[in-house]
This record gives C-alpha cells, structure tokens and sequence, in this order.
C-alpha cells in the first residue's frame, strides 16, 4: 500500500519528469538546427523518437537500481513516478504514430520550420507570424461531438 509521503515522492517524480520533457520539446521546437538529429529521431517506423525512450528508460533504470535497496528511500518513489510519466507518453506517441502512419499515409508529422514556412506565406499575420496550421493537410477523425 503507497502511503501519502511515497504518493507526494511519486507526484513529484510524474511532475519533474513532465517539466523536463516539456522544456526539452520546447527546446527542440524553437531550435531548427536539432530537428531530425539525436535524440529527435525515430530508429524505428511505428516507435516514438528516442528522445521518448530516454524519458521512460533513465528513470526505469534508477528505479531498478533503487528497488534492491531494502530500506524505503525516495529516489525509488520519485524514479516511479518519472518511470510512470515516461512510459505514458511513450504509449501515447506509439499509438498516435501508428495510427496516423496507417490510418492516415498521406499525412506527415508536421515539422515547426515547415508551419513557420507555410504560416509566414499565409498572409493572415498574428504578431510577426501569421496563423499556424494544426495539420499540413486536413485529416477526418470521424469525431462525434455531442
């Protein structure tokens, strides 16, 4: 049973791990001169870009190394929680990729240089920039609001 001090370690590790990868992809958002280069690559079709195995394997790793300790020690709480977050996004963008690469064939991964390109020939300018498109080409979800 996970007591509240092991649930605040935990949150903290889901938290830390979530701030790191977010500063990371707005690192790679803003920075052209990364795209398509380690670890922003995808080794394998259908599999996130390793940047998300790195999210989900380090803490995995600690976490392991952690566990064989036998007394309670918050490092294993906070690597679980990071462990936790990692693997949900890797499952997330392995089956977002999936499906857009065999649901969707004609659609491509939108890249931030190629939307800046295509928003800046828009001519609808918010600020310096003009309107970014969500997708390079419209894709039917088949959604059903209610």
């Amino acid at each position: 049973m996970v007591n509240g001090k092991q649930l605040k370690q935990i949150g903290l590790g889901v938290a830390a791990n979530g701030l790191l990868d977010g500063a990371i992809e707005a690192y790679h958002y803003e920075t052209p001169e990364i795209h398509n280069k380690f670890p922003f690559i995808r080794p394998i079709k259908y599999l996130p870009p390793v940047d998300d195995w790195l999210h989900m394997g380090i803490p995995g790793l600690v976490y392991l190394v952690a566990r064989k300790k036998k007394k309670e020690n918050g490092v294993k709480n906070v690597a679980l929680g990071a462990f936790l977050y990692g693997a949900g996004m890797f499952i997330h963008h392995m089956v977002t990729w999936i499906h857009m690469d065999t649901m969707h064939p004609e659609w491509s991964p939108p890249t931030p240089w190629a939307l800046e390109a295509q928003a800046a020939t828009a001519g609808t300018p918010t600020g310096s920039k003009g309107a970014l498109p969500s997708h390079p080409k419209p894709v039917n979800h088949n959604v059903l609001i209610v």
